[in-house]
């Protein structure tokens, strides 16, 4: 699997106060035939929505407590119970989330009784069969952490040049030219590791250089091979040309969906009104320099007279968990950067971004057919968003755009879940783009444990990633496998609802200033129309626990294209393809135990009570037995007034035998 943007490791909604489902009504949006609700004894409190055949959404109230009721002749519910904090992703080597304690219970049945058809994993392991993967989920957590700054960006204009059309060229760089590129490495928990040599510290990070050939050249292409990947991978110039085709046929469809992948009034700075514009340059130790030229340098052309985007192929990615990532560094000259941080890894000074090969499973086993079929395919379009944003939102808006807002960085949920969703983009114009492989991969990690992950904080409570024994160590952990899921299914369900590239633009064009703590959700709020983010929040959760079966209320349904519930294949190397079922968001785990991915899930049935944490920013998805007018109630313990959503969602599904893995372990 391949991680973009973000790796793998170890996410979802609020809703309008009093927004209940039908007008002026109590309760779910789902247009489902399904037999009427019984009566139900009303419970204690002010909080009570009735249960329907579909969704229904309880209001937020100041004490955090909810209560619905189930149907008499229902399906297993979903009682959705989310934290609408924005915690923006926290910074340290031991990364922490504030947890909130739920109470949550299911009485007897209150008309009919009905005997649970729920399956409950036993202690002895998870429910499913998930095989280890043979190969290493592709991520790029490099392209956040590489941020200089996040929000906005703390560089001052220096010099500002005049907007001219640059003449395009077909090619300035013959094949074959060597170069010597600087590869930021790292493990993908951002933490920890050593810098031995070759590899050369940089502060914090490491970074190591690699001779490389330009190997292939495209419409809007160079792709720059490592010297070093060897006649053990299996790759060829066939495959290099096939880099060079793959990217030819993303850039139109992403440019498009996204933005421009160049503008002519980024040319370089040349000291003349004739050149581009530049931040304020600085020598090694972080002092300004006079503002003449020299001892300023030329900036990095990204005007589009040479109008290819580099690639570089390397395998100096290989054993960090990391697929691939994009860092804008490269889009500045050593001098820019000086200002920002001094030391700092050297500047490529080119329009580019970075993908890996590697080897698979436990044997380093190459496969050029699955590099070429899958992991270059996908690492292509989620890098190239990753560039298209930064240029066009950072450098656009601060050194072309002088009379509208800063530039800003978005926070990486956003970031890296249209990154995901750029993968689905080239396979398919229009509305309702087919899912990629790795997205849906990417989103069974979430769905599989959905209460895990903070959805704005981009962190999650999960194995440690680069812990490979039978017992591993959980924690929280940055940019995990699953919090690529979560963000992905958000950006796919905006982009679905609210108008396709239209809404991906309104991102693009937000460059509203964030909070001082905690998450930016404007550009989510602009992608949506304006919708509040708790809001929306709530209603992406609401179509997650739907499944796309219990709710035809547009507000509660994904594209026909989103598998939520049932059974596909996924290829894996050596030729194989494994079974991949989903059966939407599951039940919570015990994260209180010590090893909670073996511990039985946290479900409710009649007359029972549970307790739960809830992480700040997450969405737990305890499953409820069926039991006809029984009430089931929660309160949230710890959390701010209001700033918890709850929904009541029934319909005709099912809450079993979720798996990854090669038949018949998962069928």
């Amino acid at each position: 699997m391949t991680l973009h943007g973000v790796r793998p490791a170890v996410a979802v909604a609020v809703f309008a106060a009093a927004a209940l489902v039908s007008c002026g009504g109590g309760g779910g949006g789902g247009s489902n035939a399904g037999p009427p609700p019984v009566v139900t004894p009303t419970p204690p409190g002010n909080n009570f929505v009735k249960g329907v055949s579909g969704v229904a959404q309880i209001p937020p109230s100041a004490a955090n407590t909810f209560s619905s009721s189930m149907l008499g002749a229902s399906a297993d519910g979903t009682f959705v119970i989310q934290s609408t904090d924005t915690p923006g992703t926290p910074s340290g080597s031991t990364p922490t989330l504030t947890e909130y304690n739920v109470t949550a219970t299911e009485s007897a049945a209150g008309v009919t009784s009905s005997t649970s058809t729920a399956r409950v994993a036993s202690a002895a392991g998870r429910e499913g069969t998930n095989a280890a993967l043979p190969f290493r989920p592709h991520l790029d957590p490099r392209t956040a952490a590489l941020q200089l700054y996040h929000g906005r960006s703390p560089l001052t204009v220096a010099v500002r040049g005049s907007s001219v059309q640059s003449v395009r060229r077909a090619s300035d760089i013959p094949v074959n030219t060597q170069r010597t590129f600087h590869v930021q490495q790292g493990t993908i928990t951002g933490v920890g590791g050593t810098c031995n040599p070759p590899k050369i510290q940089v502060g914090t990070g490491c970074y190591v250089d690699r001779s490389t050939h330009l190997k292939a050249v495209g419409a809007h292409a160079y792709v720059w091979v490592d010297d070093a990947i060897d006649a053990s991978y299996n790759l060829t110039q066939a495959d290099w040309n096939a880099t060079a085709a793959t990217f030819d046929a993303d850039y139109a469809r992403e440019t498009a969906a996204f933005a421009p992948a160049f503008n002519a009034a980024l040319a370089p700075y040349n000291g003349t009104t004739s050149g581009g514009s530049t931040y304020t340059q600085c020598n090694a130790n972080g002092g300004s320099l006079a503002q003449t030229f020299p001892p300023y340098q030329a900036t990095p052309d990204l005007s589009g007279a040479d109008p290819h985007i580099s690639i570089l192929v390397t395998n100096a990615l290989e054993n960090t968990g990391e697929g691939g990532y994009f860092d804008f560094t490269n889009l500045l000259n050593d001098q820019e950067l000086n200002c920002a941080a001094h030391p700092h890894v050297p500047s490529n000074n080119l329009p580019m971004f970075v993908i890996g090969t590697d080897k698979y499973g436990s044997g380093n086993t190459p496969d050029e057919n699955y590099w070429r079929t899958q992991d270059m395919p996908r690492s292509l379009p989620h890098e190239f968003q990753h560039y298209l944003r930064a240029l066009n939102k950072v450098l656009v808006a601060d050194l072309v755009n002088t009379n509208g807002p800063h530039g800003r960085f978005d926070d990486a949920f956003v970031d890296e879940g249209d990154s995901m969703l750029a993968e689905d983009l080239v396979l398919g114009t229009g509305a309702n783009p087919p899912q990629s492989p790795d997205s849906r991969v990417l989103a069974f990690e979430y769905l599989y444990t959905p209460g895990n992950f903070s959805l704005t904080a981009f962190t999650g409570y999960d194995a440690n990633p680069l812990d490979t024994s039978q017992t591993p160590t959980f924690g929280f952990f940055r940019s995990t496998a699953g919090n690529y899921g979560g963000a992905y299914l958000l950006a796919r369900y905006l982009y679905d609802r609210f108008g396709g590239d239209a809404a991906l633009h309104r991102v693009y064009a937000d460059l509203t200033p964030g909070p001082a703590n905690g998450a930016n959700v404007s550009p989510i709020q602009s992608e949506a129309n304006g919708e509040a983010f708790a809001q929306v929040y709530g209603e992406f959760a609401g179509a997650l626990a739907a499944r796309n079966t219990a709710s035809t209320d547009p507000r509660f349904v994904f594209s026909p294209n989103v598998l939520l519930d049932g059974l596909t294949t996924v290829p894996v190397p050596g030729g194989a393809t494994w079974n991949l079922r989903f059966n939407g968001p599951r039940s919570p785990e015990d994260l209180t135990a010590a090893s909670p991915g073996t511990a039985a899930r946290i479900k409710l049935t009649p007359g029972t009570s549970v307790s739960i944490k809830l992480i700040t920013g997450a969405t737990l998805f305890p499953n409820v037995a069926p039991a006809g007018g029984a009430v089931v109630s929660a309160t949230v313990s710890g959390a701010p007034p209001s700033a918890v959503n709850a929904l009541m969602v029934q319909g005709a599904y099912h809450d079993t035998g979720a798996c990854f893995g090669p038949a018949p372990g998962c069928t």
